[in-house]
């Protein structure tokens, strides 16, 4: 399924030392409604925004997809060196339920492959 948009924002950022105009985009992933954003330069159209909230959406669902998954949760929070990152919460529980937690995965690592890893890898410190 397709993304679904829900808002757009123009805003400025910091990118390289000057300030830039920005869009901020909102949408929700399709079935499991997942709200998150993403920013793009000004110049980028709802079209093309689409293509990339597609490509969330399809990362957001294939996690889900797994049985030990139990919610993805969005937000944003600021790097150590002052820049605004996305981070997604991943919830997890395993174990019949004896075991559950939740990992923190920033979006440059979002991929199924790493956050399933991780999220093994915190079921096996219980």
């Amino acid at each position: 399924m397709a993304a679904e948009f829900q808002n757009v924002l123009t805003t400025q950022e910091v990118q390289g030392g000057k300030l830039v105009k920005v869009r901020e985009w909102g949408y929700t992933s399709e079935p499991s409604g997942v709200y998150f954003q993403f920013r793009t330069l000004d110049f980028v159209t709802k079209a093309d925004s689409q293509l990339t909230a597609d490509q969330i959406d399809q990362t957001i669902e294939s996690i889900l997809g797994n049985a030990a998954i139990t919610d993805i949760a969005y937000s944003q929070d600021v790097t150590p060196s002052g820049m605004l990152q996305d981070i997604y919460t991943v919830y997890f529980t395993a174990d019949g339920g004896k075991v559950s937690g939740f990992v923190e995965v920033p979006y440059s690592r979002f991929t199924p492959a790493f956050v399933l890893g991780d999220v093994s890898n915190a079921i096996g410190t219980f």
